[in-house]
């Protein structure tokens, strides 16, 4: 399905929006998601995120979406999620990110769903 090789292209705009955010404009990123004690981290899972959408491109472009690249794809979406959630709830971070966590459920979502209908060749 064609449809299906679009998600790593979506799914790697999106972490690469998400990762140069706050090393480009860190004060804008605050504004939104709230103070921050430790930049070098913000900054560190920005470029986390940067390399990862990088990744994806990649696989988008060079038509290489592999089940391995599903694996790093789903884990990803998880992990992001996993802490949005549950540092969300807790009151550590700024709700806001219950709204990254969404949208990482649903790449999880689109990659069980299409995933298994894409051919890797």
């Amino acid at each position: 399905m064609k449809t299906a090789r679009f998600i790593p292209f979506i799914h790697s705009l999106y972490l690469l929006a998400a990762g140069l955010w706050p090393v480009l404009h860190l004060r804008s990123f605050i504004i939104v998601t709230g103070d921050k004690t430790d930049v070098w981290l913000v900054h560190s899972v920005g470029l986390l995120s940067v390399a990862l959408g990088i990744t994806f491109l990649f696989a988008f472009i060079k038509r290489q979406i592999t089940e391995a690249m599903f694996v790093l794809a789903i884990s990803t979406a998880l992990g992001f999620a996993v802490i949005d959630f549950y540092y969300a709830f807790t009151g550590v971070i700024s709700p806001v990110y219950v709204f990254d966590g969404v949208i990482q459920v649903l790449f999880i979502c689109l990659y069980l769903f299409f995933g298994r209908k894409v051919n890797p060749a």
